[in-house]
């Protein structure tokens, strides 16, 4: 029953408990944030500007929820094989689950859904990607419902402080091209932002262990790079990953 405007008040909740504790400097509180938390994060620094003192975006989107998300099923799509017809009958059954909440319906109630379901199940693509009305019982209904037209360009335009912008070249999840080209188009004016891509890293800037897959571990330099980012912007000093 939370969107992104009751997560980010959350957020700056805990914010003022920090700003309470003596040990605290409370002109360098920042946001840490990922994926979907930067939104979050993004909404409440709009909420109550000058409350928090910098921003760290570890594989956020800057784009809307929406556009985010559609990204993320085309390359879920693309994973498994589809060419790009195939990949646009997926999207274009997205669309019509999306049409069905914007219409306060259930997605498994929705009759042009259901049409296109039937027509989706007969085509060689569906056994690599069987698509399934979201059940109208799921969370994830009621929850997508309030979010699914969240984009903070807005705010975005407006976002001053310092801020750091983590991806991986090789995120799935967020559409990394998207989000550097609006960041750069943004950044024109001298904001105090940086941003820096990982190669390989994936949605949580991760990167095989060794070569030809296994285990993941942290992109070489991440840690680094941001505990110097944070001794210049933020005005803290944190040991080194060991």
């Amino acid at each position: 029953a939370a969107g992104i405007a009751e997560l980010a008040q959350d957020a700056l909740a805990a914010v003022e408990e920090l700003r309470s504790s003596p040990e605290i400097d409370a002109r360098r509180i920042g946001f840490f944030a990922a994926s979907q938390g930067t939104w979050v994060a993004r909404a409440a620094i709009a909420q109550s500007p000058g409350s928090v003192a910098f921003l760290v975006n570890h594989s956020g989107p800057a784009v809307s929820l929406l556009a985010a998300d559609t990204f993320a099923l085309r390359s879920s799509a693309r994973a498994a094989g589809l060419d790009e017809a195939e990949q646009e009958e997926v999207l274009a059954l997205w669309k019509l689950e999306c049409e069905a909440l914007r219409a306060g319906v259930a997605p498994d109630a929705h009759a042009p859904l259901l049409t296109a379901l039937t027509t989706a199940r007969t085509r060689p693509w569906f056994a690599r990607l069987p698509y399934e009305a979201t059940s109208g019982k799921s969370w994830w209904v009621g929850w997508y419902r309030r979010v699914i037209d969240f984009d903070d360009r807005a705010e975005l335009e407006k976002l001053r402080v310092p801020t750091l912008w983590l991806y991986g070249s090789a995120d799935t999840q967020s559409d990394v091209v998207a989000n550097v080209e609006m960041l750069a188009e943004l950044a024109r004016d001298g904001r105090p932002w940086s941003v820096h891509l990982f190669p390989e890293g994936d949605h949580g800037i991760m990167v095989p262990l060794f070569e030809g897959g296994g285990p993941r571990t942290m992109a070489a330099g991440y840690f680094e790079l941001l505990f110097e980012w944070l001794e210049r912007n933020a005005g803290t000093h944190h040991p080194r990953a060991r």
